[in-house]
């Protein structure tokens, strides 16, 4: 009977407890964590353009997909909500794509192929990871169009 009473007070006090510790919704942190991908998969593609590495047409093509991406994510957003987050007092916050080191050399054609097929294969998770259907519904299409990103690169 001892057992039954902890269990059900268990079971009870789940319903109270904030289990995120931060303001951030879960499915915003999802929201959050795909623009960031889409900035800088933007920034990848900018320099390749700007250094002439792969054909010039379908790279802009697909550089476009990933603005209207980065415009229907950043519409997803909460309402009230900001692009970009300000940075948290004592924290200096992310580095802008612009600015990250790791994004000076313009990617060949292979490598954005690579980060295609990887951005692809991490949205059926992203896509489980939110609450909203809607949103699950977006991030599965935004795999779709980058899984047809990796095959047009792969025919370049």
């Amino acid at each position: 009977m001892v057992v039954a009473g902890a269990s059900a007070a268990a079971v009870t006090g789940c319903g109270t407890v904030d289990w995120y510790p931060s303001g951030t919704t879960p499915d915003e942190h999802v929201l959050r964590s795909l623009l960031r991908e889409k900035e800088r998969l933007l920034v990848r593609y900018e320099k390749a353009l700007a250094d002439g590495s792969g054909p010039s047409d379908l790279l802009d093509r697909l550089s476009e997909d990933h603005r209207a991406h980065l415009d229907a994510l950043t519409d997803a957003l909460p309402e009230g909500a900001e692009p970009t987050p300000p940075a948290e007092e004592g924290s200096p916050g992310p580095v802008p794509p612009e600015e990250d080191p790791d994004l000076a050399e313009a990617p060949s054609t292979a490598a954005l192929r690579a980060m295609e097929a990887a951005a692809a294969g991490a949205r059926p998770d992203q896509a489980a990871a939110v609450t909203d259907r809607g949103l699950a519904q977006l991030i599965g299409s935004i795999g779709a169009c980058e899984a047809g990103h990796t095959y047009l690169l792969d025919e370049v």
